[in-house]
């Protein structure tokens, strides 16, 4: 296996791995993502060249740590009604992926479970045949055995999923200064004149990161209410409705990077 296109390379491994499932369940094909806080991405697809299309060609999906748009218990997503709640830098740019890949590859009502851990988080995401018109019904008549068989993927593909992990896709650029941003006392004056604290900065990268408000009061020796009044405070200055959107508009405004 080329272990600088671990993740392609591997698609063939994966198609044997999910054969017996796709042919028994009517689906035609699955994904696997590991998600790092820093935005570093693990793949594992059964089609190399969707994966390619998406990751290398495109590049829809970027370093941004996707699983925050996702609520804390949030098991299971139908990714095309969820696309509704994201940001819109964010869903124009999911909405286009998931276009591509029904049009180009005819995967189509993407179904996606979601595993958060501590550190990072797995989804695992399976698609049908565009002209399957009861792909919904389907999956929500059948989450125990796609549950099932992505714990039977997990146990299968262990090596993969190591070796994705260690030569990901997708590597997180580190944090770098902006010309949009300069640095005056304990501010960093931004677009249009709003001022943002080198201490709101440190808790909207602790937000990029996944941590939630009581880790990143911890980090910061701050508390969790402290923490909270500040995120409100840079929502209501940018005009934000949530965390997600607030990140967004930061990224846009170069004081964060994706």
């Amino acid at each position: 296996m080329n272990m600088k296109n671990v993740s392609i390379d591997a698609s063939s491994s994966v198609r044997d791995i999910a054969t017996n499932f796709l042919k028994r369940s009517g689906l035609n094909a699955f994904s696997f993502s590991r998600i790092f806080k820093d935005g570093t991405r693990a793949e594992l697809w059964t089609d190399g060249s969707a994966l390619s299309h998406t990751f290398l060609n495109k590049q829809y999906i970027v370093g941004a740590y996707t699983p925050i748009l996702y609520g804390d218990n949030e098991r299971y997503a139908i990714l095309e009604n969820k696309l509704n709640s994201f940001p819109k830098d964010i869903k124009e740019r999911y909405a286009a992926q998931v276009a591509d890949q029904r049009e180009l590859f005819n995967y189509s009502t993407p179904f996606k479970i979601i595993k958060k851990q501590i550190d990072y988080c797995d989804y695992y995401i399976f698609y049908g045949p565009k002209e399957n018109k009861t792909l919904v019904a389907f999956y929500l008549n059948n989450l125990n055995v796609l549950e099932n068989f992505a714990l039977f993927f997990e146990r299968e593909a262990k090596i993969l999923i190591e070796a994705a992990v260690a030569n990901p896709i997708i590597v997180a650029a580190p944090l770098k200064s902006s010309p949009s941003a300069s640095v005056i006392g304990t501010k960093i004056q931004v677009l249009n004149g709003v001022g943002i604290t080198r201490r709101q900065i440190e808790i909207a990268r602790g937000i990029a990161s996944g941590s939630t408000s009581r880790e990143i009061g911890e980090m910061l020796c701050i508390s969790q209410r402290t923490v909270e009044s500040h995120v409100e405070n840079m929502r209501s200055r940018l005009n934000c409705g949530s965390r997600a959107e607030l990140l967004v508009r930061l990224i846009a405004m170069g004081v964060l990077e994706a």
